[in-house]
């Protein structure tokens, strides 16, 4: 393969709802043929059953690979990597499993640490309670080692030309304009429930896209695997929904263990100081990354068209110099983004080393924000239940 002179090993944990593509999309990245039987789903020579049901596909995580595969935006210079995919079930499942499913995950993520998550949408549906609560749950899994350099959020399905033909957007730069609104829309969604309060989502840069019918975004998916840190997540820190729920109830009725889950909260804030900084070096790296695209753009009419595609959500490559134009205009946009994000990530190491500083001090106070903190979202998370229900109640009248 031309140019395939570096690599890298990633382990990554596919989540999200039911139906949103996760299992085609596991497939297209690893090249492995659809599976048609459970049997041969197990197999390694087979990729994931594909259903285009609403009920999930499996009922346990199921890995494919390691694999070796191509990526990077530039066709002409494709990068190998070896990948290994953790698909999971659907959560949140339309069969209400959610729960059941959750715990299943994330016992197998501790076992098995990934390098960082895909979270898979479906950009042509609504935004649900049901999925709020489902990515506000995986967050307390997560246990704040999800940072954004770990995470990845793969915007599927978005509407393609046709269909925004249908809804009478017929003009190319409208229809433009309707994907990377309704992407930006999603991003935000998922990554202001997934990650930290204190998260600038503005300047997130995790994010890939794809339309409905297609299959291109896998290389933006793809490239932004191979730029996850290279060293695997804390899984130590992961924990089943079930135990995030006893943890929840230990806090609110100051169970007997308290000095153990003020230790734990230290130990866990030094974690997040680990990760933070692996969120800075990401950042730094981008913006190499894309001083290196900015040069490739003016230098490869092939690498401006594959550019411009990914970054002007769908401009046809007819005109050179337009799709070069929206490539620069692509490239220096998300290279501004990593140049906000890294004085705020850098304002976030201290803060946390200071924030250790004062645990360590001050128990009582750091156990009494804690649970403030178990309260509000406990409160948050009855008040989504009665929101699904009401929601469910009139999709069915």
């Amino acid at each position: 393969m031309a140019g395939a002179t570096n690599s890298a090993d990633r382990i990554v944990l596919f989540a999200g709802a039911t139906g949103v593509g996760k299992s085609s999309t596991n497939n297209a990245i690893t090249g492995l043929p659809p599976a048609t039987t459970r049997e041969d789903e197990q197999r390694p020579e087979w990729g994931l059953m594909v259903s285009a049901g609403l009920s999930s596909c499996s009922e346990e995580v199921l890995e494919k690979g390691p694999v070796r595969v191509s990526c990077g935006l530039d066709p002409l210079h494709a990068i190998e990597m070896t990948v290994t995919l953790q698909d999971t079930p659907g959560v949140p499942d339309t069969q209400g499993r959610g729960v059941q499913f959750l715990d299943t995950v994330m016992q197998h993520a501790r076992q098995h640490p990934p390098h960082g998550v895909v979270f898979a949408v479906d950009g042509s549906a609504r935004l649900t309670s049901d999925l709020e609560f489902a990515v506000r749950c995986f967050k307390e899994c997560f246990n704040n080692m999800l940072q954004e350099s770990r995470l990845i959020i793969y915007v599927n399905k978005l509407p393609s030309n046709f269909a925004l033909e249908e809804q009478g957007i017929t003009d190319p730069a409208q229809q433009r304009q309707a994907r990377r609104d309704k992407a930006k829309e999603v991003v935000d969604f998922i990554a202001s429930k997934l990650l930290s309060e204190n998260t600038n989502f503005s300047t997130f840069a995790g994010w890939a896209w794809n339309m409905e019918g297609s299959r291109d975004g896998v290389r933006m998916l793809k490239d932004q695997i191979r730029h996850l840190p290279a060293n695997p997540m804390q899984a130590h820190h992961f924990r089943t929904w079930t135990e995030a729920e006893e943890y929840h109830k230990d806090i609110l009725r100051d169970a007997e263990n308290m000095l153990d889950e003020h230790n734990n909260l230290v130990a866990n804030m030094e974690a997040q100081v680990r990760e933070v900084q692996n969120d800075i070096t990401w950042h730094e790296n981008h913006i190499e990354k894309m001083k290196i695209a900015a040069a490739a753009t003016a230098a490869s009419g092939a690498f401006a068209a594959a550019i411009g595609a990914i970054f002007s959500f769908g401009i046809a490559a007819a005109a050179s110099a337009a799709v070069t134009a929206a490539a620069v205009a692509g490239i220096e946009a998300a290279k501004k983004k990593s140049e906000d994000a890294l004085p705020r990530l850098r304002g976030k190491k201290e803060s946390l080393v200071t924030k250790i500083q004062h645990a360590q001090g001050h128990p009582e106070l750091v156990l009494k924000e804690e649970k403030g903190r178990c309260v509000r979202l406990v409160q948050d998370l009855e008040a989504l239940k009665r929101n699904i229900t009401r929601e469910s109640a009139n999709s069915t009248s």
